[in-house]
């Protein structure tokens, strides 16, 4: 076995390894090259290969130390992330994950980081944790090493089969908000300072980005703008949902706001819209009990994966 850093020479065995390892991930060489590669925060010193005699990839891990603050978030540049992590399975238990780990880790250290975590790292996360159903041994190899479990997201997905539509309860409560002056609007250019003010108001952070490359996107005319819903509340923006093919989410609402169904409304109204585009289901990465039992289980939506968010302290820091 040889570890080195990754370089471009690698990228196919690189892939193949984690084509094979992680097939749940569908990991496809564009999805690579934007959520490495072309990360602003990809150093390849941090990017840890493990080779066999033939030069062929045995094992990954890739660590990430952010370089700038992202957006106006929460300052995080004390952490670090490993959001990549794979071991050939026929050499599992032979110590290759263990060095592969050693060096990410003292990467991060050397780097001014007093956490590293697995591997909730925007902008671009592949999951949100450890999903201990798919590979219990991670989390148990993570556990040996000091990570504790921090929170559990939960992923979930909707079928929008031909009888599914909006219960009558919710078209009512529509009825009722948009007597009040509740307007559920799809995006147009005119939307794009208010929506900018609400974001840096109410969601300081990574939404503030993902929404940016949205309208981006609209704008150039690469997606409808069906795809992004405003909801207005006598002419003031107070909330959004957003989709992109099946995929739904985020979606939020100005907290002042919170509470009168304006958010289950928007879920509504996109669902409905992803299914008259002719996608037949919707699913999501990341939400939590709550809003899953409060929200979205009463759209339809069921729990397809449980994640680790795990995380430890560096001793000496």
């Amino acid at each position: 076995m040889r570890i080195a850093t990754f370089t471009s020479d690698n990228l196919d065995s690189v892939l193949k390894l984690l084509q094979k390892e992680l097939p749940v991930e569908r990991l496809s060489e564009a999805d690579f090259a934007r959520k490495v590669l072309l990360d602003t925060n990809f150093d390849p010193s941090g990017a840890y290969l493990a080779t066999d005699e033939k030069g062929a990839a045995i094992g990954f891990a890739l660590s990430i130390k952010r370089k700038r603050p992202l957006e106006d978030g929460v300052p995080d540049l004390e952490r670090g992330w490993i959001t990549l992590f794979a071991v050939e399975s026929s050499m599992q238990r032979q110590g290759i994950g263990t060095a592969l780990f050693d060096m990410a880790e003292e990467w991060l250290l050397a780097h001014g980081c007093s956490s590293v975590w697995i591997s909730p790292y925007a902008p671009n996360y592949w999951t949100p944790g450890v999903d201990a159903a798919v590979n219990p041994a991670a989390l148990s190899f993570l556990s040996q090493r000091g990570y504790r479990t921090a929170v559990r997201p939960l992923a979930m997905e909707a079928l929008l089969a031909e009888n599914w539509t909006i219960p009558p309860s919710v078209s009512s409560r529509m009825a009722r908000l948009h007597s009040a002056g509740l307007e559920i609007l799809p995006f147009e250019t005119s939307s794009i300072l208010p929506l900018t003010d609400f974001m840096t108001r109410e969601f300081p952070g990574d939404w503030q980005r993902y929404l940016r490359e949205t309208m981006l996107d609209m704008v150039a005319g690469r997606r409808p703008p069906k795809e992004l819903l405003l909801a207005f509340d006598r002419g003031i923006l107070v909330g959004f949902a957003q989709s992109e093919a099946e995929r739904f989410g985020p979606v939020g609402v100005a907290a002042a706001e919170r509470g009168r169904g304006v958010g289950a409304v928007l879920l509504y109204q996109s669902l409905a819209r992803m299914k008259a585009r002719g996608h037949t289901r919707a699913w999501f990465m990341w939400t939590n009990d709550e809003t899953a039992d409060r929200l979205y289980s009463p759209a339809g939506f069921t729990v397809t994966r449980r994640f680790e968010v795990m995380t430890k302290q560096f001793a000496n820091i």
